[in-house]
């Protein structure tokens, strides 16, 4: 099942997907494009990112994401769509870098 829904004033995109896991795990996997230029930021669809929750702030989307099968492990990364950045704890990161960084800090 496939849903899309528009964050920070209409500008940008989410999509998501639940894809089966084993077991009948479901693993809610997603994408944000920017709405502008249609490019897509963001490509966590067939990937084992699970998105959790989503959170709105001051122009910051806030993402709590596992990574299946251990989900019993939460990552909150917040996403700064404008500025092209993301941070994880203290550091940040480069948003075209999203997932190679997801993957380095989940193993």
């Amino acid at each position: 099942m496939k849903s899309k829904s528009n964050v920070l004033n209409e500008r940008y995109e989410i999509s998501t997907m639940l894809t089966e896991g084993r077991m009948s795990h479901w693993i809610n996997n997603f994408s944000i494009k920017d709405n502008l230029n249609e490019n897509i930021i963001i490509d966590l669809m067939n990937t084992n990112w699970d998105l959790v929750e989503i959170v709105e702030e001051n122009n910051i989307l806030k993402l709590t994401l596992r990574k299946y099968p251990n989900g019993n492990t939460y990552y909150n990364v917040k996403v700064d769509l404008d500025k092209g950045i993301f941070e994880y704890k203290t550091c940040e990161y480069q948003i075209d870098k999203f997932e190679e960084v997801l993957d380095k800090i989940s193993i």
